[in-house]
């Protein structure tokens, strides 16, 4: 009902996109490939039976991988329209990837899991992912919530019933390699992580710390170890989630789980940064001195050089780039996209980037885009330095 499996015609013109996966898998090709179906609306288990064949009857064969794709495609058909975050999960990809029967199953089975709030009801939400055979328990169950806190699971499942505003829920899933690297493969670690994220909770839900309520289980599955949350407010009429808490709380969990590898990150950063500093200094210093010199390498930055000099010699006041005239800074900027175009800054900011991207990667596909150099805040100090 929910997905709209319904009734025939929702069935009819799902199989019917179907029609070249079946000739793939069943190794008959289209010409000579025969299929027949009905709908049959049972009460309980609406269904579909299926006959495929070939018109040449020596053709014709089914793997067991074969039948693993077919219902990898019906479960991507069937599920994906309603739920098409799925293709984000660590699982999909592994699928698209290599597609064993292991993947496809586990795929599906994720599916399943990430939407149980949906496809069963939130009012069973927090038992399914407390009582789950891999959740991790904390005594009798596996939900907790902030340090000191005793959960009472029956108690939560009834509060939820009972709550008519928004409640959010949110996964958190890790590779296997990685959540052994990291040391995320225990629940205790995940605790310890995740009630530093209080304050982040309230500030990106809009939901004041006396009112927010959260719950989380790990579930330290074979290849992809993940914590199921809930978020909402004790108050039914609070509580709002905007794109860029999103953002903000993907960022500050993958700070949180991928602070070594986010340091090596920033350090060779830092590293691109100084030396795009000092290279830019240097290529100053070395035209200056051509010109004392009056032997002309670069004449279009000579010339703003020159133009900069005699605006500042009139200019009082301290020599920054925060202080001066429109005009003075225009100058400054003009010298340092000429600077840019140098192949060696060009080549460091490059490697800056890179870098940067690299971090936002752990938590984001979305790049933004580049910035040229002048524009870049993180470069301001050259700005000081041809003044």
């Amino acid at each position: 009902e929910r997905l709209g499996f319904n009734t025939g015609e929702r069935w009819r013109t799902m199989l019917r996109t179907q029609t070249a996966n079946l000739s793939e898998n069943f190794k008959i090709p289209m010409k000579n490939l025969r299929w027949y179906a009905a709908f049959h609306n049972e009460s309980h288990h609406p269904h579909v039976h299926m006959m495929v064949y070939s018109s040449n009857e020596n053709e014709g064969y089914l793997s067991k991988q074969g039948i693993e794709n077919l219902r990898s495609a019906f479960a991507k058909d069937i599920f994906m329209q309603d739920f098409p975050d799925s293709k984000d999960t660590h699982e999909y990809q592994d699928y698209m990837k290599n597609q064993t029967i292991g993947n496809a199953s586990d795929f599906i089975s994720r599916v399943i899991e990430d939407n149980n709030s949906e496809i069963a009801g939130r009012e069973g939400y927090a038992k399914y992912i407390a009582l789950r055979p891999r959740a991790e328990r904390v005594g009798s169950h596996g939900l907790f919530t902030d340090e000191g806190v005793e959960v009472n699971l029956q108690q939560v499942t009834d509060e939820m019933n009972r709550h008519k505003g928004n409640i959010w829920t949110i996964i958190i899933s890790l590779h296997r390699e990685d959540a052994e690297r990291l040391g995320f493969n225990t629940g205790e670690r995940w605790r310890t992580m995740l009630r530093t994220q209080t304050a982040n909770l309230s500030e990106n839900f809009k939901i004041p710390m006396k009112n927010l309520r959260w719950y989380a289980a790990f579930h330290n599955e074979s290849h992809h170890p993940h914590v199921h949350m809930m978020v909402y407010s004790a108050n039914e009429n609070e509580g709002y989630l905007s794109k860029q808490g999103i953002e903000n709380l993907r960022s500050a969990f993958a700070k949180d789980i991928f602070m070594q590898d986010l340091y090596c990150i920033y350090e060779k950063q830092t590293e691109y940064r100084d030396k795009i500093r000092s290279d830019g200094k240097k290529i100053i210093e070395d035209i200056v001195s051509e010109i004392n010199a009056e032997n002309t390498a670069n004449p279009q930055i000579q010339m703003l050089l020159i133009q900069l000099a005699e605006r500042i010699s009139r200019t009082t006041g301290k020599k920054v780039y925060g202080y001066p005239k429109p005009e003075v800074k225009s100058i400054v900027d003009m010298i340092l996209m000429e600077l840019s175009k140098d192949e060696r800054v060009q080549k460091l900011y490059d490697l800056w980037y890179q870098q940067k991207e690299n971090a936002l990667k752990i938590y984001t596909e979305a790049m933004p885009q580049r910035i040229p150099l002048v524009s870049n805040n993180e470069f301001k100090p050259m700005k000081n330095a041809i003044i």
